[in-house]
């Protein structure tokens, strides 16, 4: 491991770039662009408001906000105020919103002024960022590298969303080291896809703020259209793309052809070797990136040549700042070739998840070899190649990953239970081409109506978001179990859904 480098919170990093350029373009998207100095402007103006709300030191703020040029100076403003930013989506159940409203304590909601403010959400006070206007100052953070940066929710098995801390320190380490695994300069172009309740956003929105760069906002339906995101790609001719598998195959589908002057950044999901490359073969390189949240976004990288790829691809080295070990179920290291558990460590960890303090201590763990600092246990199954970087071979548990989204099957699984003609319920992914399929299986109650699964289908759309829904869902006389009791998933994997 090696020291990205930093020790400036992101705020500060990008105040330097400010000083630097006052002028030069930070954000842009269709026809509105913003230069550093407005960005700080606005953010400044955020977090005066914030301030002035009674919001301090690790206050969590909600954000609902549309994808808009104003998103960088968002974040910043939060960050500069001290307080914690918690990112929504207003296309998700207002019963998931209002959970993590209240798991994350929220004092107050940040809206665009352009999303109507869920009724769920109704109790929280407002701030609409459209009655703010630009003020002179500098935008800087005057807290501690451990303090609460961003609380992003992901996938629990318990059958809630759980809060994973980032703290500005693992922040402005996974900014700094990624950027340098870029060889990213001042200037250059990032087009952000990524929607803000997805960690990536982060890098997407701020790393090119704290280089000196630009960021590009895709539109939300931009993001989701090939020809639309094809389009974009031709008018604005960005230096860096980073998108999931499945964005990337969409792309292709929609008939684009490649830039050789584009550096593709490909995660948040397993890469097939023939997609990854295929990409190489069309831009100038390709970036294979890999971390979960509790690392922050991303922790091991590496480059994906061009062509053919045999077997599985790597997914490379640790990036400065991280530590990535294999170990077997003591924490011992094992042999090079021989299968155990992906562990990271440094500075790149979150803090853990809030107000879950077994879980916490569960999978971030004493380092054995780093007397005072903690491994984060991935529950990824993975080996160490020969020439140092890792492999990866599936999953400790029952998390997987849909559309670049890290998902637990028991949150599906609890949700679909809890449906009154349901007795016994069960999710799976299922490989379909380069991307997963997720599939539901339910025993029905004995007294179940003919329309069961219908409204069962409407059940899971006012209680999940799009990206964990299944697919179908077929319903099944008994459910296969193995001969400890448990869902035979493999039995299920094996059955055919329309």
């Amino acid at each position: 491991m090696t020291a990205a480098g930093t020790t400036l919170a992101v705020p500060q990093m990008v105040r330097r770039w400010t000083q630097r350029a006052p002028h030069a373009p930070a954000v842009r998207q269709g026809s509105h662009t913003r230069d550093y100095q407005a960005v700080a402007g606005l953010a400044r103006a955020v977090a005066d408001r914030l301030t002035a709300a009674g919001i301090r030191a690790e206050d969590r703020v909600a954000v609902l906000a549309d994808r808009s040029a104003d998103l960088p100076a968002v974040l910043l403003g939060i960050a500069a105020a001290g307080a914690v930013c918690v990112p929504m989506d207003a296309t998700h159940p207002a019963d998931r919103l209002r959970y993590v409203a209240t798991d994350a304590q929220a004092r107050l909601l940040l809206t665009d002024g352009t999303q109507q403010v869920p009724p769920t959400l109704a109790g929280l006070p407002v701030l609409r960022l459209d009655t703010l206007a630009p003020v002179s100052g500098e935008v800087d953070f005057d807290g501690h590298p451990q303090q609460l940066a961003c609380l992003l929710y992901t996938s629990g098995s318990t059958g809630r969303p759980k809060g994973v801390g980032v703290t500005h320190g693992a922040l402005a380490n996974c900014l700094t080291a990624t950027a340098e695994a870029l060889t990213y300069v001042s200037g250059e172009r990032l087009l952000a896809v990524t929607p803000l309740t997805f960690d990536i956003a982060m890098l997407e929105l701020l790393m090119p703020l704290t280089t000196g760069g630009q960021v590009e906002i895709a539109g939300r339906e931009q993001a989701r259209s090939g020809p639309d995101l094809a389009q974009l790609l031709a008018t604005t001719t960005p230096r860096y793309l980073h998108a999931t598998p499945l964005t990337w195959q969409m792309l292709f589908t929609a008939g684009w052809t490649g830039d050789g002057g584009l550096v593709a950044l490909i995660g948040g999901d397993r890469v097939p070797p023939a997609l990854g490359g295929r990409l190489a073969e069309r831009v100038e390189r390709v970036h294979h990136l890999y971390g979960p949240t509790e690392a922050t976004m991303y922790a091991v990288s590496d480059i994906v040549p061009p062509g053919p790829q045999p077997g599985v691809l790597p997914i490379g080295t640790a990036i400065p700042g991280t530590r990535a070990v294999v170990l077997d179920r003591a924490l011992r290291p094992v042999p090079p070739g021989t299968v155990g558990e992906l562990c990271l460590g440094g500075v790149c960890l979150a803090r853990g998840y809030l107000g879950r303090p077994a879980l916490t201590a569960e999978r971030f763990v004493p380092d054995p070899d780093h007397p005072g600092e903690r491994l984060y246990r991935t529950g990824d199954r993975a080996l160490v190649l020969p020439d140092g970087r890792l492999e990866l071979r599936g999953r400790d548990d029952d998390q997987v990953k849909i559309r670049g989204h890290r998902i637990e099957l028991g949150e599906i699984e609890n949700v679909m239970s809890e449906h009154p003609d349901v007795a016994v319920a069960a999710a799976v992914a299922v490989p379909v081409g380069a991307d997963q399929r997720l599939v539901g299986y339910v025993q029905l109650r004995p007294a179940a109506s003919a329309s069961a699964l219908d409204t069962l289908r409407a059940y899971l759309r006012d209680k999940l978001p799009g990206h964990m829904r299944p697919t179908a869902i077929g319903a099944l006389r008994t459910m296969p179990t193995t001969t400890t009791g448990k869902v035979d998933r493999a039995a299920l994997a094996r059955i055919r859904l329309p």
